[in-house]
């Protein structure tokens, strides 16, 4: 016990003078959180500007804008000059333009469709789209005014969830997510190190156990992973108001489960490769895809359907699910237990193929 102590302090020292790995692992998580909840910590309201080159001002135009400049999302320009409002629009400033035509009073009058032009910029689709779907619910009920017709359906819009959930809250686990598995992966690289300048060689010499100083590292990481979890969820809560649902015991289970993974997997890739920098680019291969696939960001739902089979094979897409749905009751893609089902296979898998190759020397 006092060897293992030993060596395990020997490990610890050794993780504090690798700045790199002070970086990657605790520093960068935190620079992605103060980013991203900056990004979202406002209202999260969007803001279009829209504006209207009217070419006959007349009872219609004047009771269209004045319901419009009701609305808080839109912002409403009176405009005459219809070249300048394209330059506008092309420099983002300006998200519609309606070019009210002239006698619309007339041809209303006597029940006739209308031609209302509204321009837009299609470089910028998300946008454009939202504010033309907005625009279409704009004239659908001014046409039911002036047709006095009456809704025959209300939406009664009820949440599931006991709170509304920001882009931030689906964030925060994914870079939970993200910092174990570089956590479990680039751990690794410390043993590559020790095997490349024969140090494991040299144990045989020694009453010092490989195992022993392969346990340690192992239970380094294991507690390196609760530190990164109180950090980031301590941050959470106190910075940016965030509310955790389940218990910490259920959440620090999963995040055990998702570090023993991604160590089985960094070890299992130091088995294939003989040096530092081999293992770093290995590493590095494996872990780029998973960071932007695995749904820490953004959902992965919207990717292409040629790579969804890619992403269902990733184990982060599996610990980033079942972070969200421990931490702050999001509906997962799948249940809770099918992810903890899919991480212990992939821990078992990794382990056994690890077993398999592994080499001391």
């Amino acid at each position: 016990m006092k060897m293992f102590k030993a060596i395990f302090i020997a490990n610890v020292k050794e993780y504090i003078r690798d700045k790199a790995s002070m970086f990657w692992m605790l520093v960068f998580p935190l620079i992605l959180i103060f980013i991203f909840g900056w990004m979202y910590s406002g209202s999260g309201d969007l803001i279009f500007n829209i504006s209207f080159l009217v070419h006959e001002e007349n009872e219609f135009t004047n009771r269209l804008i004045g319901e419009v400049e009701k609305i808080d999302a839109l912002n409403v320009f009176i405009v005459e000059d219809k070249e300048k409002e394209f330059e506008e629009l092309k420099r983002g400033n300006r998200h519609l333009l309606f070019e009210i035509p002239s006698m619309i009073s007339e041809g209303l009058m006597y029940g006739e469709a209308q031609e209302i032009p509204v321009y837009y910029d299609s470089s910028n689709q998300q946008m454009s789209q939202i504010a033309l779907s907005i625009a279409d619910e704009i004239f659908t009920e001014a046409e039911r005014y002036i047709k006095a017709t009456p809704r025959i359906f209300e939406l009664d819009k009820r949440a599931v969830q006991g709170e509304d959930l920001s882009n931030f809250d689906y964030i925060i686990p994914g870079i939970l997510a993200m910092a174990l598995m570089q956590l479990g992966l680039f751990g690794s690289i410390q043993f590559i190190s020790l095997r490349e300048k024969k140090i494991i060689r040299g144990l045989g010499a020694t009453p010092l156990s490989k195992r022993a100083l392969l346990g340690s590292e192992i239970i380094l990481r294991l507690i390196l992973s609760v530190i990164q979890t109180i950090i980031i969820i301590g941050i959470g809560v106190l910075v940016f108001d965030i509310t955790i649902e389940s218990n910490i015991v259920l959440v620090l289970s999963v995040v055990f489960l998702g570090c023993l993974t991604f160590i089985s997997l960094g070890y299992l890739l130091t088995s294939f490769v003989k040096t530092v920098d081999a293992g770093t680019n290995l590493v590095e291969a494996v872990q780029f895809p998973m960071m932007f696939l695995s749904g820490v960001f953004f959902p992965y739902e919207f990717m292409p359907d040629f790579l969804q089979p890619v992403i269902r094979v990733l184990p982060l897409t599996y610990l980033g699910d079942a972070l969200r749905q421990v931490m702050l009751g999001f509906t997962g893609v799948r249940t809770l237990q099918a992810n903890i089902m899919l991480l212990l296979l992939f821990l078992a898998t990794t382990s056994l193929l690890t077993v398999k190759f592994w080499r001391w020397e």
